[in-house]
């Protein structure tokens, strides 16, 4: 089978060769593809998209990537009963029941905070906790699998640790108890269903193509299932990256240091030890860049990988946006391609500006009196059209 993976930087040039694809594929009606797209935003922009491209939009669902991989291991099984995606509601529900119903083995600091003075459990916190120790486990099955490995195996990553004795027994019961991979369970999180599958063999090839669009959060469980169901469909994905070159190895100013620690190589100067700077590397990737890296990386160990078993094209989709001497295109241009800011002073012009504040007020205000200026000047601009980024929403929230 076949793994197809487009990149650019460019989000428009993705958009078409996504919408072509989409419509090549979707000519049989009784096979249409299976897309997965994981932000809600981003999926009813496409579809805009798609129907400004003059093509035929065909009404069919769009999964997110937890329950459109969960979709896909389905079909690509021979089960016929129905199959329940273990969301993170029920997952509660049952812990909750359990909180209530094992107070003896609960840790003393679970304790001390569910039970009021008079030994009541508190409604409220029960809730709190339980949601807590939910959206754990699911995200320990996604991004730590060495963690469920050993709690698989009886054993405990951190052999003297009490919060994770308790939290292994809490996961053994929801999930290992009796067995719980057996063949009349009904309800699978995402990651106990693959592993149920791959463990029985339950895969078979079959006519599916799958598209997946813009997966920037792309965790460690989602590459593994991707890569072993790449060996029974044919996969299409399209990442923004961007940065041409290869760049999964930069590291940020904290990774930088532990592994030239780990070197331990000092050079010297009058002021004394220090660690040399990589002045090749580009500083905005450098420091920004680390969410996005991780999933190339991904992306990347796929399509290697992927080479030795089956057939994998990577294909860089090349923008002429960058062709132009504003100061945002050159600063996309030394990303693209991986170059050091530059020495050379570039003339300002307002495709960036950055704007010195006292205080969150004046940041608030200054953004009002930006974004009503533009709208004034552009007739066609719209409030849409506008896009906030807000590192810390709880200072700024009202």
């Amino acid at each position: 089978m076949t793994v197809k993976i487009y990149y650019s930087n460019d989000i428009h040039l993705l958009s078409e060769a996504f919408t072509n694809v989409v419509f090549n594929q979707s000519k049989d009606l009784f096979n249409l593809p299976e897309i997965i797209i994981p932000n809600p935003y981003l999926m009813k922009w496409l579809k805009l998209q798609f129907i400004e491209s003059n093509h035929l939009f065909i009404n069919k669902s769009y999964n997110v990537i937890e329950s459109g991989l969960f979709t896909i291991c389905q079909k690509l099984t021979s089960i016929n009963k129905p199959i329940e995606q273990l969301d993170e509601m029920t997952l509660t529900v049952s812990i909750i029941e359990f909180l209530q119903n094992n107070k003896p083995i609960l840790p003393k600091e679970y304790k001390n905070y569910l039970y009021d003075s008079e030994n009541n459990i508190q409604d409220r916190k029960l809730y709190n906790l339980s949601l807590l120790l939910a959206n754990l486990f699911l995200e320990y099955e996604n991004s730590r699998n060495e963690l469920i490995s050993k709690w698989e195996n009886n054993e405990q990553l951190f052999t003297q640790n009490k919060i994770e004795l308790f939290q292994k027994k809490l996961y053994t019961y929801l999930f290992l108890k009796n067995n719980n991979e057996k063949q009349n369970l009904e309800t699978f999180s995402l990651y106990r269903f693959w592993k149920y599958c791959q463990n029985q063999n339950l895969f078979k090839k079959k006519n599916i193509n799958l598209i997946l669009f813009g997966a920037n959060q792309l965790s460690e469980l989602h590459a593994t299932i991707l890569y072993n169901i790449a060996k029974h469909i044919d996969i299409t994905l399209f990442q923004l990256n961007p940065c041409s070159e290869f760049w999964e190895d930069i590291e940020t100013p904290g990774e930088e240091k532990w592994s030239k620690i780990q070197r331990i190589k000092l050079l010297h100067n009058d002021e004394g030890e220090y660690l040399e700077d990589n002045e090749q590397e580009n500083l905005l990737l450098k420091f920004w860049g680390k969410a996005g890296r991780e999933t190339i990386k991904k992306l990347t160990l796929i399509d290697e990988e992927g080479s030795k078993e089956l057939f994998s094209e990577s294909i860089w989709l090349e923008s002429n946006i960058l062709k132009r001497n504003s100061v945002l295109s050159i600063v996309k241009n030394q990303i693209l391609h991986l170059q050091n800011t530059s020495v050379q002073k570039i003339n300002q012009d307002k495709s960036i500006q950055i704007i010195g504040c006292n205080d969150i007020y004046s940041e608030v205000e200054s953004i009002f009196a930006s974004i009503s200026a533009n709208i004034r000047s552009d007739p066609s601009l719209k409030l849409t059209d506008c896009a906030i980024l807000i590192p810390d929403m709880d200072t700024y929230a009202p």
